[in-house]
């Protein structure tokens, strides 16, 4: 006898309806359990990837730097990159004497010893005597003894005496052509009468410098001074060539040993 079966709304009352029904079940629930696989599948989650680790990790360790384990480098670097202020002492910045060695000497050997000299010139023995003091006419004038007047107490002031400067005639510069050293320099003094010869120009000072090359021999004078330089009159020239071989007596000096010169003149 067939049985009646209800479920909600569907009623089937043979087996065979049964079995079909219980068929679209199974299909239904597969197709579900298909389509959550399938969202599932859409939507990831993310997954969480370990890390790699490496299988020695980097370590800090100091470099000794002994007499044993010297490295060169290493020491350069680490004065290069030393964060201490530059103006403290290091190897590279200042020297230290050898103390140890000085103190082991003998007593009288104390300082510093000087080093060997082999050679000496005729100027090393020369006695240099320093300059006259003048004795003051009143004591008080004793009180500024050593006292430097400055150079420029005379700006701005009128009331301040000025020495004149001693009246010349020209001054002469002796130069050794080979050395370009300075050999000679004197002034030439201001005649108190007019020599007949002298030209015009001297005698007004309206006249450039001059040079003139002098040859020097053990018997003075090779030949007259030859004029090199200036634009003076031939009479200026003249004049000045006769008046240092005449009257300054170059060729016979003792301080020109035989050689070139060059000789400047300016007013």
């Amino acid at each position: 006898m067939p049985m009646k079966i209800k479920v909600g709304l569907f009623q089937w009352s043979s087996r065979a309806e049964h079995r079909r029904m219980l068929g679209l079940m199974v299909v239904a629930l597969v197709a579900l359990v298909a389509g959550i696989s399938v969202l599932v599948g859409i939507v990831r989650l993310p997954v969480a990837v370990p890390r790699a680790t490496s299988a020695d990790p980097a370590t800090l360790n100091i470099a000794h730097m002994g007499d044993k384990q010297r490295n060169r480098i290493l020491d350069e670097e680490a004065f290069l990159l030393d964060p201490a202020p530059l103006f403290l002492p290091t190897s590279h910045n200042y020297t230290q004497a050898d103390l140890a060695s000085i103190s082991h000497r003998e007593p009288e050997q104390a300082f510093r010893a000087f080093p060997p000299s082999y050679a000496y010139s005729d100027d090393a023995f020369t006695i240099r005597y320093p300059d006259p003091v003048q004795i003051p006419a009143r004591p008080v004038e004793a009180l500024g003894y050593g006292h430097t007047q400055t150079p420029y107490a005379t700006l701005g002031r009128a009331e301040f005496p000025l020495a004149p400067l001693p009246a010349r005639q020209a001054s002469v510069e002796v130069v050794h052509a080979g050395t370009g050293r300075v050999v000679l320099e004197l002034p030439v003094p201001r005649p108190e009468t007019r020599p007949a010869d002298m030209p015009d120009a001297l005698a007004t000072g309206d006249w450039s410098p001059l040079e003139f090359l002098a040859a020097i021999d053990v018997t003075g004078l090779a030949a007259p001074p030859t004029l090199i330089k200036g634009t003076g009159a031939p009479a200026v020239v003249q004049y000045l060539s006769k008046y240092l071989d005449k009257n300054l007596h170059i060729g016979f000096r003792l301080e020109l040993a035989p050689g070139l010169y060059i000789v400047r003149i300016g007013p």
